[in-house]
């Protein structure tokens, strides 16, 4: 039976919860508690698979409750429901909580956040590797991209356009930027936005303060993973900027060019979880290292079936971010897999991840780097020599706003 724990001090939003959520009852357990050093004995005798808190609660607030959960119940998907909070409480939440949803949350959308964490912890049937996911609460940056951010920061001429623009150098930053946007936890939900833009909305000082805090932003440790971290990032980028230019003749639709490059620019988003999190009972990191370049090491054989495509498309819809980003993570080698039945971004990154990995080759990559039974699934198979003589000849796009 799936169970979820609402924590609130407000008696009757216990009690509107209670009535809003009455048609789950039949198949979920329920609980309703008013105090959060409550709700964690409970937890210590009843496991839930997702607890919603409010963030402004006496004794124990919600971000300190949520850091518990995630303590003492690895297994638990932490969501933050509240109203108006300052930018200092709203900071401290971002450690703990997956997904941040504003008061009054209406009816559907509380229910499709919890149905949709359901969904996701039912793509992946492995409860170690959940775990793994659940746990993180950011991501690596380039060391470099992260030095520059602390700078730019506490420079005295500090500017949002120097901010945003390094956050968009960076797949760990830019994940978490738009985690942050696209849930809504500093103003109205946002989806499929550039890092850029995602971070512009942010705003100056509300991006140095997330900047600042020790739990957003981190550098990657120095040595071989720190340079794993780098490739990742310079293939991600090429990726998405290939992506957004097919998507963009195909579409002629910026919205979808744009889809395309935020899907590009995240695919490998599970090869940071793997190599932050996971990496070091497999293998050595210069094996590690070596596969990350060469692309193969989703082929190498690992206990609970480890693939950094599950890994990344767990994390991000975790995050809350939108399914075509999502798709793209998890799909972006086998788009077989997917239901697409024409033209979607996942068919852009799809191709623009193998045709980027072409610079590190001599050659365009073999016709069985492309699935070439899904391009005619999708009426694309006549496209590709296309795509391939536009991505050789375009020049680097600026990344779009």
């Amino acid at each position: 039976m799936r169970s979820v724990l609402f924590v609130d001090d407000d008696p009757k939003l216990l009690a509107g919860l209670r009535r809003m959520l009455r048609g789950l009852r039949g198949g979920w357990n329920l609980e309703f508690i008013a105090d959060g050093a409550q709700a964690l004995q409970r937890i210590s005798f009843q496991r839930f698979d997702v607890v919603v808190a409010d963030l402004r609660m006496p004794g124990m607030d919600g971000a300190e409750l949520l850091e518990e959960v995630r303590v003492r119940s690895p297994q638990t998907v932490r969501i933050m429901l509240s109203g108006q909070c300052d930018r200092e409480n709203l900071i401290q939440a971002v450690r703990p909580a997956h997904q941040f949803l504003m008061k009054p949350c209406d009816s559907d959308t509380l229910q499709g956040t919890i149905v949709r964490a359901f969904q996701l912890r039912d793509r992946v049937p492995d409860k170690n590797l959940r775990q793994w996911v659940l746990q993180i609460t950011s991501l690596p940056t380039v060391p470099a991209v992260y030095q520059e951010l602390c700078a730019a920061a506490d420079a005295q001429q500090a500017s949002i356009e120097r901010l945003s623009r390094l956050v968009s150098q960076d797949v760990g930053a830019a994940a978490k930027v738009l985690q942050l946007v696209s849930s809504g936890f500093f103003g109205p939900p946002q989806k499929v936005l550039s890092p850029r833009r995602a971070a512009a909305l942010l705003g100056l000082e509300t991006m140095q303060a997330l900047v600042r805090s020790p739990h957003v932003f981190r550098p990657a440790p120095a040595g071989g993973l720190a340079t794993v971290c780098k490739a990742v990032a310079e293939h991600s980028l090429e990726t998405a900027r290939i992506a957004r230019t097919i998507a963009k003749v195909e579409s002629g639709n910026e919205n979808v060019a744009t889809q395309a490059y935020v899907a590009g620019l995240l695919h490998d988003v599970g090869d940071l979880v793997f190599m932050d999190h996971l990496w070091e009972p497999f293998l050595p990191a210069e094996s590690f290292l070596q596969e990350i370049l060469d692309g193969t090491w989703d082929d190498r054989p690992r206990p609970q079936t480890i693939r950094h495509t599950l890994l990344g498309g767990y994390l991000l819809g975790l995050w809350g971010l939108p399914d075509v980003v999502i798709d793209s993570a998890v799909f972006h080698h086998e788009p077989s897999l997917s239901a697409d039945t024409e033209f979607t971004p996942l068919t852009a990154v799809h191709v623009a991840d193998a045709l980027a990995r072409e610079k590190t080759a001599s050659e365009f990559p073999e016709d069985s780097t492309i699935d070439a039974e899904y391009l005619e699934r999708v009426g694309c198979s006549h496209r590709l020599e296309v795509w391939k003589e536009l991505c050789s000849t375009e020049e680097p796009a600026a990344v779009p706003l």
